[in-house]
């Protein structure tokens, strides 16, 4: 029947070539870098912001830089106004596709945090896998089915979502044990080309209906 009929679940796909580039050396500031939406709904990245201004001044050589469209931005730009960080967060505005891979790869720390919604139930976020690919540090919230797929201090960190306080505490244990982080975020990155890059997937893919034949 139907019912029996054999099927493959097709996880995320990553194209990891458009992050076979060098870090730059020159790079001003070390910076957090959150690269999205920032559609509150979606990705509350107020509760970053809240995150980062608990640690902000333990850390005074790491910025915080927001990349994609706000919308409505006035709600961030009035919390980071609140928590005093008009000189520590700044809000980038769109940038070009090509431009994502060298943004991430410069940054110190890249940042998500979504809502614990109905909206983030399924899945595997896009960002999950490209911050993965880049072998920087990454933090995300634990919504969806993110730990079905990656484990905290293994791959990334993985912090509780809506809860600003948890999340200021694991920056400042990345912060605090970066070595460490780099060592995580090495791990992840060799995990999605084993798991999650175009090609590994493909590969898979194949079998599975190879297998069928």
């Amino acid at each position: 029947s139907k019912l029996n009929k054999p099927y493959y679940i097709l996880p995320t796909i990553t194209d990891t070539s458009r992050f076979n580039i060098n870090a730059a050396d020159n790079v001003q500031k070390k910076y957090m870098c959150y690269m999205g939406s920032m559609e509150l709904s979606k990705d509350n990245v107020d509760n970053i912001i809240r995150a980062f201004s608990m640690i902000a001044n333990k850390y005074p050589d790491i910025d915080f830089y927001l990349y994609g469209a706000p919308s409505p931005n006035n709600v961030i730009i009035s919390v980071i106004e609140e928590c005093n960080l008009s000189d520590r967060v700044f809000i980038k505005g769109r940038v070009s596709s090509l431009e994502v891979p060298s943004i991430l790869k410069n940054a110190y720390l890249l940042v998500s945090s979504q809502p614990n919604s109905k909206r983030a139930e399924g899945g595997f976020p896009t960002k999950l896998g490209e911050y993965m690919a880049t072998g920087i540090p990454a933090i995300l919230t634990d919504v969806g089915e993110i730990t079905k797929y990656v484990q905290d201090g293994v791959h990334v960190y993985i912090v509780e979502p809506e809860n600003h306080i948890a999340y200021a505490s694991k920056l400042d244990f990345i912060f605090s044990n970066y070595s460490e982080a780099l060592d995580i975020a090495s791990n992840a990155k060799e995990y999605l080309l084993n798991n999650f890059d175009y090609k590994s997937v493909s590969k898979k893919l194949l079998d599975f209906l190879y297998s069928r034949l």
